[in-house]
């Protein structure tokens, strides 16, 4: 099986029971209390917009345990020079794939809890910067490593 196949193939197994547990959805009160309600109540073209948007962030779910599962070897074969940048690119990128389902999840059961709301935003929009610092580390000093070479 190839590597695009497996990706494929864990995506859908970890997006598709994602999508069907968040926190509105149909298995979505077995594991998460009530969502806070909507005030005003959303649209039916809402609603559709808001249920597209939970199936992408369920497929990015799936997209980021694939990357954890099946991505080591490929980060580690494309940055063989540097562990500590590979490290670095490989949870990073898994993390902005990774967090969406959860973090929205959260949002919905929290409402505009200020104590909950402190705690989304620290430990998802925190860690998302400091994620987006890291990839950008990585990158700049890769630019800086051709650079030193002459290689720009």
């Amino acid at each position: 099986m190839t590597t695009t196949v497996k990706v494929w193939l864990v995506t859908l197994l970890i997006g598709v029971p994602a999508f069907l547990m968040a926190p509105a959805a149909p298995f979505g009160p077995a594991i998460w209390p009530a969502p806070v309600p909507l005030m005003p109540a959303p649209t039916g073209g809402q609603v559709k917009l808001l249920m597209i948007f939970g199936a992408l962030e369920a497929a990015a779910l799936g997209l980021g345990v694939a990357l954890v599962i099946l991505g080591w070897r490929l980060v580690r074969q494309a940055t063989s020079a540097d562990k500590g940048r590979a490290l670095a690119m490989y949870l990073g990128t898994a993390w902005l794939l990774g967090n969406w389902w959860l973090h929205d999840s959260l949002h919905m059961v929290s409402g505009m809890n200020p104590g909950a709301l402190v705690w989304i935003e620290w430990g998802f929009h925190g860690t998302l910067i400091a994620a987006g610092v890291a990839l950008a580390w990585c990158f700049a000093t890769l630019d800086w490593q051709r650079g030193a070479r002459g290689e720009i």
